[in-house]
């Protein structure tokens, strides 16, 4: 039983260690996000590992993206067209 767990142990090992470089939340009273947070963190890190496993091989003159690349660019496309600016409501005179 050893033997085969430390065989196979690399998939947690990985994500662990990858999740750990840019963790998103923090430990606080609200249990709920500390899960809300974990989850996010395991699926960003899925997502990444499925990404560069689906674009194997690379080109030659391709790099495989970096984790922080991939998180900023998930990251931009999620806030896409978001602004926090208020508009004023269509014929609403100030």
């Amino acid at each position: 039983m050893i033997v085969d767990y430390n065989r196979n142990m690399g998939g947690v090992d990985h994500l662990d260690q990858f999740r750990g470089y840019y963790n998103v939340g923090r430990a606080g009273r609200k249990w709920w996000k500390y899960v809300l947070f974990g989850l996010f963190n395991f699926a960003m890190v899925n997502a990444y590992i499925l990404k560069c496993l689906a674009n194997r091989p690379l080109p030659s003159n391709q790099r495989e993206w970096s984790l922080l690349t991939f998180r900023m660019a998930v990251m931009h496309q999620m806030c896409d067209n978001f602004s926090s600016r208020k508009r004023a409501a269509k014929g609403v005179d100030p």
